[in-house]
C-alpha cells in the first residue's frame, strides 16, 4: 500500500518525483511532520506542504554500472522509503563513502569496469571502522565459490540477479535492522565511554580531596596542639603556681591575702572553660546535637553576623524529625563551607539560608548579593570546598549546584532525596 502526496512546490532531490507527487509506502509516512496529512475527497490519505516534502529516510548507495539497471535500483530503493544515492563506478563508490554523511547499507554490483565489486568492497572495509557500511553484493554469479569470495571480501548478504523487488526490500530491510542496532550499539559505546571519562575525573577529584582532607587535618592538628600550648599551657601553668602557693601557705599565710590569690585563680579557670567550648564547638556545634539543625544553622549565621557584619537571614521549614542526625551533619558542613565562602571571597552585604521540603526533596540555599563569579568545569578540581560539599551531598544521593553572574551575587542549591535510609532515625519523611 502506497500514499500519495502532492506537493505545491515540485522537489527533485533525493529520488522524489519532479512532477509534484510522490509515492510514499505506508512507512515512510512517519517520517513526515506530525499534522502535515489530512484526507482527500476520495479516501486517500493527502498532504500539501507550503514548500517541500521533508522526508528522514535512511541512505542507500547504487553502484551500477548499467544505466537501466541502476535506474531500476533507484525506483526500488525509493519505493521501500529509502534514499537512493547513486554512482556507476567504485572510485565513486570510494568517493561517497568516505564522506561524513555516508550512506549506511550499500547495493554493490560485481562487474564494473576499472575496478570490481569485490575490489570496492575491499577497499571500503580498509576505510572503515567505526559505522561499517552494509554491504549487499549484487551478481549473476550464483555459484558458490562466488558467494564465498565475496563474502569473504566484506559483503554482508549476497544477491542474485535478475532482480526480484520483494526479496531485495526484505534484504534492505535486514540492512535496515542491522545498522539500527549497530547505531544503538554505537550510541552504547559513546555513553560508557562518556560515563568511564566521568568516573576517572570522579577518582582523581576523589583523590585530589583525600590529599587536601589529610593537609587539613595535620594543619588542624597542628592549630589545636599550638592552641592547648599557647592558651592552656600558659593558662595552666599560671593557675598550678597559685594552687602550689595556697598550698605551702594555706595555715600561714594573711587570709585576705589567701582570699585574693584564691580569687586571680577564678578567671584563669573561667578563661580556660571558655576556651575549652570554643575548640569543642569549632570540632562540632554542641547546638547540632543539643538542639539540632536549624539551631546550629541559625547560631552559624550569628557568629557571621557579629564577625562580619554581613546581615543574615534563615527560612528554615524542615524539622530536625524529618531530617534526621546522619544527614544532619552533613548539611550543616556544606551550610558551613557555602557561608565561609561568602564571608571571605563574595564581598556581600546580606546572605540568606533557607532549608526546605519540597515534594520528595530537600532543599538547602544560601544566597549572597555578592559580586558573583563565573564557575567553568575546571573550578571543580581546583576549588576542594566546593568539591567537598558536592561530594557529601552524593554520600546521600544529593546534588549541589552554583548559581551565579559576575556582579549578581551567588547561590549554592543543594538538593537531597528524602529517603528513609537517609535518616538513619526509623522516622519516614
Amino acid at each position: 500500500m502506497f500514499f500519495v502526496v502532492l506537493l505545491k512546490e515540485p522537489v527533485g532531490n533525493h529520488g522524489i518525483s519532479h512532477h509534484g507527487i510522490v509515492y510514499l509506502p505506508v512507512f515512510a509516512m512517519f517520517a513526515i511532520l506530525p499534522g502535515a496529512i489530512k484526507m482527500g475527497e476520495n479516501g486517500m490519505m493527502l498532504t500539501i506542504f507550503d514548500s517541500a516534502v521533508r522526508i528522514y529516510a535512511m541512505k542507500v548507495l547504487i553502484v551500477e554500472d548499467d544505466a537501466d539497471s541502476r535506474h531500476l535500483f533507484e525506483v526500488i530503493v525509493a519505493n521501500a522509503g529509502y534514499e537512493p544515492v547513486l554512482t556507476g563506478d567504485g572510485p565513486g563508490a570510494l568517493e561517497i563513502i568516505g564522506k561524513p554523511d555516508a550512506p549506511q547499507i550499500a547495493l554493490l554490483d560485481w562487474n564494473m569496469p576499472d575496478m570490481s565489486g569485490v575490489e570496492v568492497c575491499r577497499k571500503i572495509r580498509e576505510i572503515q571502522t567505526d559505522n561499517p557500511t552494509y554491504i549487499i553484493m549484487i551478481t549473476g554469479r550464483a555459484g558458490t565459490e562466488n558467494i564465498i569470495q565475496g563474502l569473504q571480501a566484506g559483503a554482508n548478504d549476497y544477491f542474485i540477479k535478475p532482480c526480484n523487488v520483494e526479496e531485495l526490500q526484505a534484504r534492505l530491510g535486514v540492512g535496515r535492522r542491522v545498522v539500527t542496532m549497530q547505531d544503538k550499539l554505537n550510541e552504547q559505546v559513546r555513553e560508557l565511554h562518556c560515563a568511564q571519562d566521568a568516573l576517572s575525573q570522579s577518582l582523581l577529584d576523589m583523590r585530589a580531596l583525600t590529599a587536601r582532607m589529610n593537609v587539613v587535618r595535620e594543619e588542624e592538628r597542628a592549630r589545636l596542639a599550638r592552641e592547648m600550648h599557647d592558651e592552656f599551657g600558659q593558662q595552666l601553668t599560671a593557675l598550678h603556681l597559685d594552687l602550689m602557693w595556697a598550698d605551702r601557705n594555706l595555715q600561714t599565710a594573711d587570709k585576705a591575702l589567701l582570699q585574693d590569690r584564691l580569687a586571680n585563680m577564678v578567671p584563669l579557670v573561667e578563661s580556660l572553660t571558655e576556651l575549652t567550648q570554643t575548640i569543642g564547638t569549632a570540632l562540632r556545634p554542641s547546638a547540632l546535637d543539643d538542639l539540632g539543625l536549624a539551631a546550629a544553622i541559625e547560631w552559624l549565621l550569628e557568629e557571621t553576623e557579629k564577625r562580619t557584619g554581613i546581615t543574615c537571614k534563615t527560612t528554615l521549614a524542615a524539622s530536625d524529625e524529618m531530617i534526621g542526625h546522619y544527614l544532619a551533619l552533613p548539611l550543616f558542613r556544606i551550610t558551613q563551607e557555602a557561608v565561609a565562602n561568602v564571608a571571605r571571597h563574595a564581598q556581600a552585604t546580606s546572605m540568606e539560608v533557607s532549608l526546605l521540603t519540597t515534594g520528595n526533596i530537600w532543599t538547602l540555599e544560601v544566597k549572597d548579593n555578592g559580586r558573583g563569579y563565573m564557575l567553568d568545569a575546571n573550578s571543580w578540581s581546583k576549588n576542594l570546598g566546593l568539591l567537598g560539599m558536592r561530594e557529601r551531598a552524593a554520600e546521600f544521593g544529593g546534588t549541589v549546584e552554583f548559581l551565579s553572574e559576575p556582579g549578581k551575587g551567588a547561590s549554592v542549591l543543594v538538593r537531597i532525596p528524602c529517603d528513609i535510609s537517609n535518616t538513619g532515625n526509623g522516622v519516614r519523611p
